[in-house]
């Protein structure tokens, strides 16, 4: 049996009425759930709220006037500290129903973390909606393999780990907005192409497409300037597969 305290997890609910709220609070659990279909209960939300707790709502069914007014009732009861999730209230969730992308508009369009609750089946859904912005996920786990009511798109709790593996590789590979050579890519430069000597040229002489050819590595001058090349003169002898370089050039 798994130990939440000796693996570090940390543990709460879903509550779906008011007397759950009571009844938990005696465990003084660290957050709050509050599934799709009841992301309207409103009464159910403001008992949570005062308790203070994060509170975590999914959205599925959801248009986005009902997310918007749930977000106003939430800061009208001065409820700081919550997240959404956006989810497919189908189970298992096919993947064209999905509609991960918009978690990005979620998160340009509301102050607030948003999340995302997968009850599609595998790895693909989660990861994307780490690459749309989802702040964290949730995933139904199945202990027992022969039964429950979610086995069908939950994951075995053998593969926690991986999952666990492959969301952090997702976020990690996110990276920020960059352009150019990364550190790890320079010493690939030299596979880039440029100009070289393809015969022997003596000083005077013209370059042209018989004497100069495209290819690798990239110590020479580069292809963008090949056709301004054609034509001009070679200002030293220069000998067959040496990279041309502008000093060459008169």
């Amino acid at each position: 049996m798994i130990q939440p305290k000796k693996k570090n997890i940390i543990v709460f609910a879903s509550v779906f009425d008011e007397p759950s709220v009571d009844f938990l609070e005696k465990f003084n659990p660290p957050a709050y759930k509050v599934a799709s279909f009841e992301s309207n209960h409103y009464p159910l939300i403001k008992r949570i709220i005062k308790t203070k707790k994060p509170i975590l709502i999914s959205t599925g069914l959801n248009s986005y006037k009902d997310i918007k007014n749930l977000v106003k009732f939430l800061k009208k009861n001065k409820c700081k500290n919550y997240a959404l999730l956006k989810c497919t209230s189908s189970y298992p969730a096919r993947l064209e129903d999905l509609n991960i992308k918009t978690i990005r508009d979620m998160k340009n369009k509301l102050d607030c973390e948003i999340g995302y609750s997968d009850h599609s089946i595998g790895h693909i859904a989660a990861n994307s909606a780490i690459h749309y912005g989802a702040s964290f996920i949730e995933k139904h786990i199945c202990l027992y393999d022969e039964s429950g009511i979610d086995l069908k798109f939950s994951l075995p709790v053998s593969k926690l780990k991986q999952f666990k593996e492959q969301l952090l590789d997702s976020y990690k590979s996110i990276g920020k907005i960059r352009y150019g050579v990364t550190k790890n890519e320079k010493s690939y430069l030299k596979f880039r192409r440029s100009i070289y000597i393809s015969k022997n040229i003596l000083k005077g002489e013209k370059f042209t497409r018989d004497n100069i050819k495209i290819i690798r590595p990239s110590f020479g001058i580069q292809p963008k300037y090949f056709e301004k090349i054609l034509g001009k003169t070679a200002k030293v002898n220069l000998k067959f597969a040496t990279p041309l370089k502008w000093k060459d050039i008169k």
